[in-house]
């Protein structure tokens, strides 16, 4: 992607997931996701992915928290 077609995305949150999320958890995550959108704006394009297993790489493991 060129600096040229980031003007292009469009913007808002988006959230990906995976097969084996469990249902509850994704239909929660979906349904925060729809209120977030209601009350705050997202002038560029945020995408959430809701993975089963963490994969990070060493060097990023202190920068990130998982809930």
């Amino acid at each position: 992607m060129t600096t040229r077609n980031v003007q292009y995305l469009p913007p808002g949150l988006r959230v990906r997931c995976e097969k084996d999320i469990n249902p509850s958890i994704r239909r929660t995550c979906l349904s925060f996701a729809v209120w977030l959108r209601t009350y705050m704006e997202f002038p560029i394009k945020v995408i959430v992915y809701l993975k089963k297993v963490i994969n990070l790489k060493p060097e990023m493991q202190e920068n990130w928290q998982v809930l």
